[in-house]
């Protein structure tokens, strides 16, 4: 169950993408995609895929979903939301997650109230609420807003309000000051680092973005200090995926 765990971390700051790949490499506008992912650990293959989907609701309104199959386990997470393009920012609507197999089954439901400030979640027992400030982003769409600002140009650090299990948290990226050369089964890329930033842990999590894919996430590592580490690689891209 070690392995999950470390699998489903590396999983949920899988970076999003912002525009087609044939866009300008600063542009801001969202485009549907999806794109496909190999997992291994320890550079051996794991019996896993991970997908991640982007499709339009309708106006400015989106449906972020991550998707892993392993056999071990399912899981299903998903982020709807508004979104700001001016400000690099997502406003969520509704958060989910499942999880189903090897041990505990897992759920969490999250609708935000930006009128109220005020977020309610339900974990299938029970039901409860928190005070959220403006600016507030949720678990998955944050990737969303991160690489925007990382498409504009942004360098350094970084940083961005998540609402968690059950308060809101601050995470702070950084971001490196120039391109690398990335390696993956859908073709070598240059692609900016970025890094999860945590002072009190030694676990590291770092992935690759390419301009040249629409700002897709093309590589992220995970270790945990103790000599595992989960890697995803780009499989497939596609960007006009099915509503």
């Amino acid at each position: 169950m070690h392995n999950v765990r470390l699998l489903l971390l590396l999983v949920t700051g899988l970076l999003g993408g912002i525009a087609r790949a044939d866009a300008p490499a600063v542009m801001t506008a969202l485009a549907p995609f999806s794109a496909s992912y190999e997992v291994s650990l320890n550079n051996l293959p794991f019996k896993a895929r991970a997908e991640q989907t982007l499709v339009s609701l309708g106006g400015d309104r989106w449906r972020l979903v991550l998707r892993i199959d392993s056999f071990l386990l399912d899981t299903l997470e998903f982020s709807e939301f508004r979104w700001d393009g001016t400000n690099c920012h997502t406003i969520p609507d509704h958060y989910g997650y499942s999880r189903k197999g090897i041990g505990r089954n897992k759920s969490l439901d999250m609708r935000f109230d930006f009128n109220k400030r005020t977020l309610t979640r339900y974990d299938g027992k029970t039901v409860t609420s928190f005070a959220i400030p403006d600016g507030t982003e949720d678990k998955l769409g944050h990737t969303l807003a991160l690489t925007c600002r990382i498409a504009r140009g942004a360098r350094g650090t970084l940083g961005v309000d998540v609402a968690w299990d059950s308060d809101v948290r601050h995470f702070d990226y950084q971001i490196a000051a120039r391109e690398e050369t990335v390696g993956t089964p859908a073709g070598t890329y240059r692609a900016w680092r970025v890094e999860r930033q945590r002072a009190d842990s030694d676990r590291i999590t770092t992935s690759w973005l390419a301009a040249s894919t629409g700002w897709r996430t093309v590589q992220m590592q995970h270790s945990e200090g103790d000599g595992k580490l989960f890697q995803l690689r780009l499989l497939d891209l596609n960007h006009a995926p099915a509503r």
